[in-house]
């Protein structure tokens, strides 16, 4: 994809010289369409990496709970909350004895 973004810029930057030095409305009407195949070519290659990265951001989404260390982390607060609040709860039994 690197490369070809790099190959459309340089074609990019070709037909913008190009337009600067042309005069000629036969000329310039094609640069206009060498500019819109262009356009067409790059709309194209982004649409291929938004696919990619929907795809990988359902992947992410599918694995998230095979991200251990999240897991864990996220295991470890609930445990505290849960700990916090039982000693609330006991602390409570207390006064009511």
């Amino acid at each position: 994809m690197e490369k070809s973004f790099k190959k459309k810029k340089s074609q990019y930057e070709d037909v913008k010289s190009n337009a600067k030095k042309s005069t000629d409305l036969n000329d310039l009407q094609s640069i206009l369409e060498d500019l819109d195949g262009l356009k067409s070519a790059i709309i194209d290659e982004l649409n291929i990496a938004l696919d990619v990265q929907n795809k990988v951001d359902g992947i992410y989404k599918d694995m998230d709970d095979c991200c251990i260390p999240g897991n864990i982390d996220r295991r470890k607060n609930e445990v505290e909350q849960f700990s916090d609040r039982i000693a609330q709860i006991q602390d409570e039994f207390k006064d009511v004895k």
